[in-house]
């Protein structure tokens, strides 16, 4: 009896590990795409710019 308490609770301590490994993963995970969604928005700001400056110099 003492074993599968034993083996339960070690079963139910890495399932703890897991589930703050997963949520730390999903965490890096939105940074890493909120960075690069960023990058691209200034990347078409820039281009939104040079074309507002283009129709005005018509």
């Amino acid at each position: 009896m003492a074993l599968a308490t034993g083996i339960f609770g070690l079963l139910n301590i890495l399932f703890i590990i897991s589930l703050f490994g997963l949520g730390i993963y999903a965490l890096v995970t939105f940074i890493k795409f909120m960075k690069q969604k960023q990058a691209s928005d200034h990347e078409l700001n820039e281009k939104l710019s040079l074309l507002i400056e283009e129709i005005r110099s018509k």
